[in-house]
């Protein structure tokens, strides 16, 4: 329980969240109500985030592709202004999908 309370004030960075492992774990982030910023490489996954993370102000679903560093910088920004209430991020989940 202390755990979980410690996690309820920090965010998480995930990446790879259009589909698979990184959008499950953005919908447990939702579930537990632990704060998270969800890259995702296209606006259908920031879309798809956003609607079920509708009831929640905690989900902060952004475009990255981490292969790019001007992507990179611009989510870099997005999140430091954004996480600033929760303070330093807890942990950094990064998922390493396929190639298209």
């Amino acid at each position: 329980m202390l755990l979980l309370l410690s996690l309820l004030s920090k965010a998480v960075l995930i990446t790879g969240c259009d589909s698979g492992f990184g959008k499950l774990f953005v919908k447990k982030c939702i579930d537990e109500g632990i704060p998270a910023f969800a890259a995702c490489l296209t606006q259908q996954g920031v879309d798809d985030l956003n609607y079920l993370a509708k009831y929640t102000d905690r989900v902060h679903a952004f475009i990255m592709n981490v292969t790019d560093e001007q992507s990179v910088a611009i989510g870099k920004k997005f999140v430091e202004e954004k996480s600033i209430s929760y303070g330093k991020n807890w942990f950094e989940i990064y998922k390493k999908g396929m190639g298209k």
